[in-house]
C-alpha cells in the first residue's frame, strides 16, 4: 500500500475488518534515504523547505528541537517521477487538480465517473510497479520486509484514535510522518491532546528541572509542525509529568 492509514480505518468502519500483513511504499521510501541513498541529516531537514506547505530554512532551524527524527513524507506522484515511471499523464494530472480543489469529496459521489474509476486502478497498477521497482533497487529486501510490516501496522494504526479528519483541520491530513512508527517505544506513554495518540515522551517538547524532565507539551511534536505547516497558532499547554511506569 501507499500510505495505508485512511484505508485501513475505512476497511475497517465499513467492513469491521482488520488489516493485517501491510507493506507500506511510503515507509519504505523513508528507510531507503539513509540506507541506500544515504542522506545526511541536514538532507532530511532540508525537505521540510519543499512541496505543499514548505517552511522557510530558518523557521525549522529556530525551531530545531521540533525536528529532531520528524520525516516529511513524499507523495505517491513524487515518488513515480522521482523512479521515472509512466503514468496516465492528463487524465492523471486532472485528478490531482480536482483532488486539490474541491479535496475527497470528489470521491463520495456515485456512481464514480470515469475518470475517477480509471484513476483508483491506474493507482493500483502503479504501486505494484513502485513495489517492484522497491524490490530491484534494494530498497525492500527479505532482511527488511519484516521490520517495515511491522512500522506499517503502527502507521495504520495511527489514525486509529484521531479517526476522519477534515484536511483544513490543524491536526488533519499533513505530509509529516508520525513519530514512533518507525520505532516501536516500550516506555511510558502519553496522550497528545492533537493527535489523540499514546505517544513516548520523546514526542513531545519537554522541560526538565534539573535533569529530570516536569513538564511536556499537550500536543506532540509532528501536531506542532503541522501547525507550522499550515499557519496556524495553537496555544502550547504545559502538562506534568506523572510517575514513569
Amino acid at each position: 500500500m501507499w500510505d495505508c492509514r485512511n484505508d485501513f480505518l475505512e476497511i475497517l468502519s465499513e467492513y469491521d475488518v482488520m488489516l493485517t500483513s501491510i507493506v507500506d511504499l511510503q515507509l519504505a521510501e523513508i528507510q531507503a534515504r539513509t540506507t541506500v541513498k544515504k542522506e545526511r541529516d541536514f538532507q532530511r531537514i532540508v525537505r521540510f523547505t519543499w512541496g505543499r506547505r514548505p517552511l522557510p530554512l530558518r523557521m525549522v532551524k529556530q525551531n530545531s528541537e521540533l525536528f529532531v527524527g520528524v520525516h516529511r513524507l513524499l507523495g505517491m506522484d513524487g515518488c513515480i517521477r522521482e523512479a521515472k515511471l509512466p503514468t496516465a499523464g492528463k487524465d492523471r494530472t486532472e485528478v490531482v487538480a480536482m483532488h486539490k480543489a474541491v479535496g475527497s469529496s470528489i470521491w463520495l459521489d456515485r456512481p464514480l465517473p470515469p475518470k475517477l474509476l480509471a484513476y483508483a486502478a491506474h493507482d493500483i497498477e502503479l504501486i505494484g510497479a513502485l513495489y517492484e521497482h522497491f524490490k530491484e533497487s534494494s530498497w525492500i529486501t527479505p532482511a527488511n520486509e519484516l521490520l517495515l510490516v511491522a512500522q506499517s501496522m503502527r502507521y495504520a494504526y495511527s489514525l486509529f484514535y484521531q479517526g476522519r479528519v477534515a484536511g483544513d483541520d490543524v491536526f488533519g491530513p499533513c505530509a509529516v510522518l508520525p513519530l514512533d512508527v518507525l520505532s516501536d517505544s516500550c516506555g511510558h506513554k502519553v496522550l497528545c491532546y492533537g493527535c489523540h495518540r499514546m505517544q513516548s515522551l520523546s514526542c513531545y517538547s519537554v522541560r526538565k528541572q534539573g535533569k529530570k524532565p516536569q513538564t511536556r507539551s499537550n500536543i506532540c511534536r509532528t501536531c506542532q509542525i503541522k501547525a507550522l505547516m499550515k499557519e496556524t497558532k495553537y496555544p502550547i499547554l504545559w502538562v506534568a509529568i506523572g510517575p514513569q511506569m
